[in-house]
């Protein structure tokens, strides 16, 4: 479901997992989630009218998805930046 966002993102690609919208300013950063039981590397390709400062959006094909791994990591974490 996607939780209705399953369309183009800011940078012209399609949504996929490891999609992160992000505030503007930080459009194409690459970041990984310390402690992300996917190991995944997530970039910034969208943006949103409410991301703000160091918010991180992730997307997820299914809320079910979003809210099982939320309460795996918390509902904040730390971030690395990669280049």
């Amino acid at each position: 479901d996607g939780g209705g966002f399953c369309g183009t993102m800011r940078d012209g690609t399609r949504v996929y997992p490891g999609a992160a919208a992000c505030s503007r300013e930080y459009l194409g950063q690459l970041f990984r989630i310390i402690d992300d039981p996917t190991g995944r590397i997530y970039k910034c390709a969208d943006t949103g009218s409410l991301i703000a400062g160091l918010h991180r959006d992730i997307w997820f094909r299914t809320n079910d998805a979003g809210w099982t791994w939320q309460r795996t990591v918390g509902p904040t974490a730390t971030i690395e930046i990669l280049p």
